[in-house]
């Protein structure tokens, strides 16, 4: 008796397979999920990746933003996955503040699309453009600020590697310890690249502008390689022409950068800290009146957020609520002191 129902018992599961299988059969090949689906998840990663990165501060960066990318990744992985593709584009920076109007067009598509909000992730071969009243900041995926002046358009050919078509672009390795980035900047006159700095390449009518608020910066023009250092100007006219001048790194021409420069942090951070961002965003040296200021400073937690505050609007608003103060004591120093009892 066992014998014969497990026999029969084979015999319904093997009959229930090949109902199963007919209705397979007729329902044919499942339909790829729709494009807006992929979008739907895309769009919720970018949002989760930029509240994760503005929770960090800036001596964290770099890990934080290699997570968050290596999540978008693997949605990205996901999608390639169902539409057939061997490998999905490579997320190679996302964008982080913008004023005005700003655009982008990726590799696959043939109209421009309007940026309306920071967070979107910027694949390989990416194209962005700034209008005559944009800018635009953006963060690679090594936690490399990089920020677009107005009238400007750069394409991605990697997370190091970027193509200044027009206009101006700014790049900020940063200030943390770590292993040397490298970004190369590519122009019609020739390639930039980096020795761990902050710098600026410009693009107009012919003429490449290098500017070097910190570091060096090295100029490929077919076999030849011209430097520049730390508070220097290098310009090449379109003879090949090489104009070198002193630059400060508090000069007005740098404003433009802080109007899209990184945040320092989302919710909590030290005096010391806010003063770290405010020299670095300004190019000025921070001093204390006093000894014991620097401790003090150090030990002072701030709340609240500046949001789009310029630096040394940020500063004047978040000493106001300690018993700091301060004073663009001469050129290119700003100093620190108690507040009079």
């Amino acid at each position: 008796m066992e014998h014969t129902e497990r026999d029969e018992q084979g015999a319904g599961r093997d009959g229930r397979e090949d109902m199963i299988a007919a209705l397979i059969r007729g329902a044919g090949p499942r339909e790829d999920p729709p494009m807006d689906h992929y979008r739907e998840v895309l769009d919720a990663t970018h949002s989760q990746w930029a509240r994760s990165v503005a929770r960090r501060r800036r001596r964290r960066r770099g890990l934080g933003l290699a997570a968050s990318i290596a999540a978008a990744l693997v949605v990205v992985g996901l999608m390639s996955r169902f539409d057939g593709a061997d490998t999905g584009p490579l997320v190679v920076a996302a964008t982080d503040a913008m004023v005005g109007y700003v655009e982008f067009r990726s590799a696959s598509a043939t109209e421009w699309t309007a940026l309306t909000a920071p967070g979107l992730a910027m694949t390989r071969g990416t194209r962005i453009r700034t209008s005559g009243d944009g800018r635009a900041g953006l963060r690679l995926e090594d936690g490399t600020s990089l920020r677009l002046d107005q009238a400007s358009e750069i394409s991605f050919d990697s997370a190091g590697r970027v193509r200044l078509a027009r206009g101006s672009v700014y790049i900020d390795t940063g200030s943390d310890p770590g292993p040397a980035r490298r970004v190369e900047v590519v122009t019609p006159a020739g390639i930039v690249w980096d020795v761990g700095t902050q710098f600026e390449v410009r693009y107009r009518e012919d003429i490449l502008t290098l500017r070097i608020r910190e570091g060096r910066v090295i100029l490929e023009r077919d076999a030849d390689e011209i430097q520049g250092v730390a508070g220097e100007q290098v310009l090449l006219d379109q003879t090949g022409r090489i104009e070198r001048t002193a630059f400060s790194p508090f000069d007005a021409e740098w404003h433009w950068v802080q109007a899209v420069a990184p945040l320092p942090y989302q919710d909590t951070l030290t005096v010391h800290e806010l003063l770290e961002w405010v020299a670095r965003e300004t190019g000025r040296e921070v001093h204390f009146s006093e000894p014991g200021l620097a401790t003090r400073a150090s030990r002072t937690i701030l709340h609240g957020n500046p949001h789009r505050l310029l630096p040394m609007e940020a500063l004047a608003v978040m000493l106001a609520t300690t018993d700091l103060t301060y004073t663009v004591a001469a050129e290119g120093e700003i100093l620190i002191a108690a507040m009079p009892q």
